[in-house]
């Protein structure tokens, strides 16, 4: 019954109630089969009262399931789009810090020099793993993609692309020589 009160509330509401939508599926079947248990053990006449509130539960659960489905992979989506930010949030930093180092004018002294080639050396270490990470990032947007609206996917397209051009302006710089 709260279920289905919670249909006329905001979406956000909805999101939040129906978030353990999935151990609810696990309760319900657990109690349709001692329900059919029970069906099957009992007298004939407890057997066709339990059968009836039964049908009827299960109808009430199928309507109400029919209009709710969509949040049971709601904290799943989330945590994806925790990945993807996180991912994006490393990538950026990765590649804002390479050209930030890259293109500081350099004092031409013999410290500075080997301080700048030090540098160099680690970003050049970690372009790979940075490209690693890319490409699950890529992955995980590819997943969140096909269940949040066209304008946040248009967005995080837009995201990965200027990564992918930032990344690949710092892999160019070490592994062109």
């Amino acid at each position: 019954e709260d279920a289905e009160k919670m249909l006329n509330q905001p979406e956000h509401a909805k999101k939040d109630f129906f978030r353990h939508l999935p151990h609810w599926i696990q309760q319900h079947t657990a109690m349709n089969d001692a329900g059919n248990f029970l069906i099957e053990t009992c007298d004939e006449t407890i057997s066709r009262d339990l059968k009836q509130q039964l049908l009827l539960l299960n109808g009430r659960w199928r309507e109400l399931f029919m209009q709710v489905k969509q949040y049971a992979r709601a904290d799943e989506l989330d945590r994806m789009r925790k990945e993807y930010l996180d991912g994006v949030g490393v990538l950026s930093t990765f590649t804002s810090e390479a050209n930030q180092k890259l293109s500081v004018p350099l004092e031409v002294s013999f410290l500075n020099v080997k301080m700048f080639v030090q540098e160099a050396e680690d970003i050049k270490q970690k372009v790979p793993v940075m490209e690693a990470q890319y490409k699950m990032v890529t992955r995980t947007a590819q997943l969140v993609t096909k269940e949040i609206p066209q304008e946040e996917v248009s967005e995080m397209l837009s995201t990965m692309s200027a990564i992918k051009g930032h990344l690949r302006k710092v892999t160019d710089i070490f592994f062109a020589y």
